[in-house]
């Protein structure tokens, strides 16, 4: 494997094979692609894709898909069916759902296709609690009345769903439920690590932990002000109001996990890397530099689709089609799409000033969902 990938893609992924080995291994066993690579979107299959010249390649029982146009076609449909995921921990997010996990109501389930369209445009009617403009979001709220002392981690995390919280439900959550999203980061279910008899053992007490968590968080969005304006477009659309009380909980514990802390940590960490060189671009202009952020450092690397009725098209080797047969899943490769170089320049470089940063995939679709 160590030969072969560096006669093929190069002598600098030396760095990446520890990561290209471990992730041959684990595809092996059939260990879900996202914890195989731990959500780092540097190494997420990059070895792969590098080595497979940008190509679809078959990875476990599906292929991956890498190559912007392929991707932004599927991700931006509304009507793509997607393999059901596990948000279950910020840093392992299994796809497909382990077995053990299924049915067990313990962990996030997003959605999607048509019913999620429909409950996604009724939490759009119902949340007004955004005024955003370009470059400019609404002034922070504070759980304790100031900045924290030091912005580590779960500093980051609380500011984050305190002010989703708070915007979205129109009221601050109360204390004992800011404490409980904070926990729901720290608890991992065990059907997880179902095949690991030792581990998930030692974990399955743990469990009910997340259950507990969305479903007190459900609770309180609907005796929040938000709560009667879902219950009024449940009415108007013919949806559950407990169903939309639920995706907004899940949303908020997705953004606090994953989605909106992801994209500030690495924000943060890049200035902090370079104050000299990215505090002025950050000046210039803060929409710009997060959005070309999340382009280099995707809050979420990659999602699945599942081919369709008649197959699925893609572009394949020497300008050539390559079709894919109904039911296959399809990892679409968004860490890779962003960095395409026959969309944008210069890749891996950092350059906020870029003229087509409304290119920029997020799992949802183009820009418009990164800057939300």
């Amino acid at each position: 494997l160590r030969s072969s990938l560096v006669d093929t893609a190069g002598a600098d992924l030396e760095a990446g094979l520890p990561t290209a080995a471990r992730l041959a291994l684990l595809a092996a066993f059939e260990v879900p692609v996202a914890v195989a690579t731990g959500m780092d979107p540097a190494a997420h299959l990059d070895v792969y894709v590098r080595a497979s010249g940008r190509q679809p390649f078959l990875f476990g029982k599906g292929i991956a898909v890498p190559g912007y146009d392929d991707v932004s076609t599927l991700v931006s449909s509304p009507q793509q069916e997607r393999r059901a995921m596990v948000l279950a921990h910020p840093v392992l997010i299994a796809d497909p759902v382990p077995p053990a996990c299924m049915g067990g109501g313990t962990l996030i389930y997003l959605s999607t296709g048509a019913k999620h369209t429909a409950l996604r445009r009724a939490i759009g009617r119902a949340v007004t609690g955004f005024a955003l403009k370009r470059g400019r979001g609404p002034p922070l709220l504070f759980p304790r009345g100031a900045a924290p002392a030091e912005w580590d981690s779960r500093a980051v995390r609380e500011t984050v769903v305190y002010n989703l919280f708070a915007r979205m439900c129109d009221e601050p959550p109360s204390e004992p439920l800011l404490e409980a999203m904070l926990s729901y980061f720290d608890t991992l279910p065990g059907c997880l690590l179902s095949e690991a008899p030792l581990l998930g053992a030692a974990l399955d007490s743990q469990a009910n932990a997340t259950l507990e968590t969305r479903l007190a968080l459900k609770a309180a969005v609907l005796a929040s002000p938000l709560g009667g304006r879902l219950r009024k477009a449940s009415r108007a659309d013919k949806l559950d109001a407990d169903e939309l009380a639920q995706q907004v909980a899940d949303g908020l514990l997705f953004a606090g996990g994953y989605g909106t802390t992801h994209l500030t940590l690495a924000a943060l960490e890049r200035v902090s890397s370079d104050p000299a060189l990215y505090v002025p671009l950050w000046e210039a202009d803060p929409d710009a530099f997060l959005v070309e952020s999340a382009r280099l450092d995707p809050p979420v690397t990659s999602v699945s689709a599942i081919a369709p009725k008649g197959g699925q098209q893609l572009q394949g080797p020497g300008g050539g089609q390559l079709r894919v047969a109904q039911g296959v899943p399809m990892q679409l490769l968004l860490s890779h799409a962003n960095r395409d170089p026959a969309v944008f320049e210069r890749p891996y470089a950092f350059d906020p000033s870029r003229r087509n940063l409304d290119k920029v995939l997020s799992w949802n679709g183009v820009d418009a969902a990164v800057r939300a």
